[in-house]
C-alpha cells in the first residue's frame, strides 16, 4: 500500500496500540514515532491530517495542520467542527462512522495538485481570520494598546501574528508607545529581509510612514543604518571628545559647562527624541559648539 500513517506522541498505553498493528503486519504502513519536536516538518511531508477524537476543546493539532495547508478529516465534535469547513478545507465525519472516515481519506488521496492548492488557500484564509479575531479579543480584553496603533499605523489585518506575539510575550508593565514603535519598525525590517537594511537603513521617510520613532540615535540607526549613523552622529562624538580634551588641558567653569551641555544634549535627544532632527535645536547646538572649538580659553 502507498498509504503511510505517522503517529507522533508519547506512548501512554505501554505498547497496547502497537500490538494489533504488528498482528495485522502493518508495521510498514503505520509508524509510532514517539515524542517529537519536529511536528511542523512532519506536517510538511504529509498529504492529509487525521483526528478521530471523541471530545476536543481547541484542537492544536488541527490548527497546526490547517496552518501548514493540509486538508483534515476529523470526527464531528466541538473544536474540530469549529475549524473545519466541511467540503472546503476538510471533512467532518460522524463519530464511529469508520467506513465514511476511510472513504474521505481515499477521496483526498486522489486530489490533483490544483485541488490541493485550493484547499491550502482556504486554510490560509481560515487561519488569518482566526488570528484576526484573536488579536482583537486579546487587545480588547487587555486594554493595553491604543486603537490607532493596530488599526492605522500597523494594521492587525496585515500582520496579526505581530500583535499576538507583542501581547503574549511582553510584560504588561513594559508596554509603552516607544516599545510599540520600535517593535513595529523591527518587524518591517524582518519582513523586508534585506541585509543592506542593517548597513544603510530603511530610510527616514519609510519610518515616518510606519510611525515616528521618538528616540534619537535609535531612530537614526533604523533610518540610515550603521554606515549612515556613523556619518551623521560622529559629529556629536567628536564634539564630546574635543570638550573633554579642552577640560583636561585647562579646567575652567566654561569648559565644564560646555561638557555638561554636550552630554545633556545627547542624553535628552535619546530620552525625548526629535531633537537631532529639529532645525531649531541644531542651530542652538551649533552656536554653542562654536565656543568649544575656539582655541582661546575662557575663564
Amino acid at each position: 500500500s502507498n498509504f503511510k500513517l505517522l503517529l507522533p506522541g508519547k506512548d501512554s498505553m505501554n505498547g497496547e496500540c502497537q500490538k494489533p498493528v504488528s498482528k495485522l503486519n502493518l508495521d510498514g504502513q503505520i509508524k509510532f514515532l514517539g515524542f517529537r519536536k519536529d511536528i511542523p516538518q512532519l506536517l510538511r511531508i504529509s498529504d492529509l491530517a487525521l483526528t478521530s477524537s471523541k471530545q476536543e476543546g481547541l484542537p492544536v493539532n488541527v490548527m497546526e495542520a490547517i496552518y501548514c495547508g493540509l486538508p483534515v478529516v476529523a470526527t464531528n465534535c466541538r473544536g474540530n467542527r469549529d475549524l473545519i469547513e466541511d467540503g472546503k478545507n476538510g471533512y467532518v465525519v460522524e463519530l464511529n462512522d469508520d467506513v465514511e472516515f476511510c472513504n474521505k481519506i481515499l477521496y483526498f488521496s486522489k486530489l490533483n495538485s490544483k485541488e490541493k492548492n485550493v484547499i491550502k488557500k482556504e486554510n490560509e484564509n481560515i487561519i488569518q481570520d482566526y488570528l484576526k479575531e484573536k488579536v482583537i479579543e486579546s487587545i480588547v480584553n487587555n486594554d493595553l494598546i491604543p486603537e490607532f496603533f493596530y488599526k492605522i499605523y500597523y494594521s492587525y489585518e496585515y500582520d496579526p501574528d505581530f500583535w499576538i506575539d507583542l501581547i503574549e510575550n511582553t510584560d504588561e508593565s513594559n508596554i509603552n508607545y516607544r516599545l510599540i514603535e520600535e517593535k513595529m519598525i523591527k518587524r518591517v525590517i524582518k519582513i523586508n529581509n534585506n541585509k543592506l537594511d542593517v548597513l544603510l537603513g530603511i530610510s527616514n521617510s519609510r519610518i515616518q510612514n510606519i510611525h515616528n520613532l521618538e528616540r534619537d540615535f535609535i531612530m537614526q540607526y533604523y533610518a540610515f543604518g550603521i554606515i549612515g549613523s556613523i556619518i551623521l552622529l560622529s559629529v556629536y562624538l567628536i564634539m564630546l571628545i574635543i570638550n573633554i580634551i579642552k577640560l583636561i588641558k585647562k579646567f575652567s567653569f566654561l569648559n565644564s559647562i560646555n561638557l555638561i551641555t554636550n552630554i545633556l544634549f545627547c542624553f535628552c535627544a535619546y530620552l525625548t527624541g526629535n531633537i537631532i532632527c529639529s532645525i531649531t535645536m541644531i542651530i542652538v547646538y551649533s552656536f554653542l559648539s562654536s565656543f568649544m572649538i575656539k582655541e582661546k580659553s575662557y575663564e
